[in-house]
């Protein structure tokens, strides 16, 4: 999933929920390795709080002004 897609914060606080979004996330890391993808270099697993910020960050200045189509 292309990280501009993902475009609100959302808040999981149902227990059941969490421990599915989680699987989720799991099952999609472990689909990547076993499809063995190779990319250039360029893309990277950001899992660091402050790096995702500063990924954030850098999206809002560069899309700061612009409509995004919901």
């Amino acid at each position: 999933m292309a990280t501009s897609s993902i475009t609100h914060n959302f808040i999981i606080s149902d227990e059941k929920a969490i421990e599915r979004f989680i699987r989720a996330i799991e099952e999609s890391e472990a689909e990547r390795e076993t499809r063995n993808e190779t990319h250039s270099g360029r893309v990277s697993l950001a899992t660091d709080e402050q790096e995702i910020i500063k990924i954030t960050e850098k999206w809002r200045s560069k899309h700061r002004g612009s409509r995004i189509k919901r």
